[in-house]
């Protein structure tokens, strides 16, 4: 019997803060990088940081 394996996904994350206000509330380019890490990681995707 062959067993099926999904591909990995490809995603892209557009990150985005436009005020100070919004990075003391926790919303911030950090936060929003672990929410889409996490994402991607319980979707079965591969999470690359173009920084990295």
């Amino acid at each position: 019997m062959q067993s099926m394996i999904k591909p990995k996904k490809n995603y892209v994350a557009y990150l985005r803060q436009s005020t100070i206000k919004q990075q003391v509330s926790g919303i911030g380019i950090e936060a929003q990088q672990e929410i889409i890490r996490s994402y991607v990681q319980d979707s079965s995707g591969i999470y690359r940081d173009r920084d990295r």
